[in-house]
């Protein structure tokens, strides 16, 4: 008996020492391509360690389309650990993790990320450690009823923070690297409701001397940019999650199926744009899509609810707000600042896009819809400028979109009406 479990333990060690050969290897060459090696210290945990922590990975906190998040408790302090399941249909999950610790580690010293602590790489595929993100991810706040809503004043500091590190993203690192994925569930909070931006398994850089990158098309549907969705194919890849409340199940885009995709520090604002949007009115994006029987130069804008099932060959109309043009675009929801009828018999009252009436009647309807009533005079103005500010990222054009350093700036000057 005794010969049988030594040499278990032999063939596990063996097992683990191939792993981390393997697993290393794969996050070295990343850091060495994607960064030049430049990266923050993290640490090494060991399996062990992980299991231990983690009480056999039973607290559970949050799931992603590729990956569970479990809470622990490691040397008298809390962490989350993000485990990718070993069932999921991309073969390049190895790359993917890869390329999370390479960039996360590199992001790690910006107060509004979720900072990587390590990883372990005795495992099939990696397990990387976290701080605790203590309230949860910034969906589990925003998708509520009205009369359960973050405050305006916190709502406002939190997109600014988040704004501040996606523009570090962008500029505060040796190469500009762009998340693709941005969207509030990836966005996590601490105790102090602290902002931190998570989730980098998909970011890419810029190449040194380009203005973009040519990738496959992939994120979540309705927060990429229409440059990039008219080249995906949707389907969704949410699993069978065990919180039924979890935001999740939500439709990204198959790399296997689709072209690629032009991407810009301007496809992440314009995912930031319906971050914005959605934070703004504490619902999903996604629930607001172009009516089809409308005439060409009116909106008609309500709520279909479950209409992000739609057959991945159905068309939808979607708006430029300022030009007021129309365009028509397979698998895509389209430009996101819309107005919601409260009903079908609302119809009648469409606006022309192109008059200066529809702008105020707009920022009333936000105002009126989905704004705390007790708002004061200023957070009034704030929320108006706000919507202006959420209209420009959503611009169907991505060269009319502003820079998120100019987001940032813009958010703290709202701050300050």
């Amino acid at each position: 008996m005794f010969p049988g479990l030594i040499r278990n333990k032999k063939d596990q060690r063996e097992k683990e020492e191939a792993f981390f050969v393997k697993n290393g290897a794969s996050v070295l060459e990343k850091l060495v391509s994607l960064l030049n090696g430049d990266c923050n210290p993290i640490r090494s945990y060991s399996a062990q360690q992980l299991q231990k922590a983690t009480g056999d990975f039973r607290w559970l906190i949050h799931e992603g389309w590729n990956y569970n998040l479990y809470k622990g408790i490691h040397e008298e302090r809390e962490i989350s650990v993000k485990r990718f399941t070993s069932d999921c249909k991309d073969d390049d999950v190895l790359e993917k993790i890869a390329n999370e610790v390479a960039i996360a580690s590199r992001m790690s010293n910006h107060k509004n990320v979720l900072k990587l602590l390590g990883c372990c790489l005795e495992t099939e595929l990696p397990l990387l450690v976290y701080e605790f993100p203590a309230l949860g991810n910034l969906g589990n706040h925003i998708y509520r009823p009205k009369d359960n809503q973050l405050p305006w004043e916190l709502k406002l500091r939190i997109v600014t923070e988040v704004a501040n590190a996606v523009a570090y993203l962008h500029y505060g690192l040796s190469r500009t690297i762009i998340h693709r994925n941005i969207k509030p569930i990836n966005v996590f909070l601490d105790r102090n409701h602290v902002a931190k931006l998570f989730d980098f398994q998909d970011a890419l850089p810029i190449p040194v001397g380009d203005s973009h990158i040519d990738a496959q098309v992939m994120g979540t549907f309705g927060f990429v940019a229409p440059e990039i969705a008219e080249n995906g194919v949707a389907e969704d890849r949410g699993r069978t999650l065990s919180n039924p409340s979890t935001v999740l199940a939500e439709l990204e885009f198959n790399q296997e199926k689709s072209s690629d995709g032009r991407y810009t520090e301007k496809s992440d604002v314009y995912s930031f744009g319906v971050l914005l949007l959605e934070v703004l009115v504490g619902d999903r994006s996604n629930i607001f899509i172009w009516d089809p029987a409308a005439p060409r130069n009116s909106i008609n804008f309500f709520p279909l609810p479950g209409s992000h099932k739609r057959s991945s060959n159905s068309s939808y109309q979607t708006m430029d707000f300022c030009s007021g043009s129309s365009v028509r675009s397979d698998n895509f929801y389209g430009e996101l600042v819309q107005e919601d009828c409260k009903s079908r018999q609302q119809e009648e009252n469409r606006i022309s896009v192109n008059s200066k009436f529809q702008i105020e009647a707009f920022h009333a309807k936000i105002l009126e819809e989905y704004c705390e009533f007790d708002l004061q005079e200023e957070n009034r103005t704030q929320v108006m400028e706000y919507v202006n500010l959420v209209r420009r990222c959503v611009k169907a054009n991505p060269v009319h979109r502003p820079d998120m350093i100019e987001i940032g700036k813009r958010l703290g000057l709202i701050k300050n009406i």
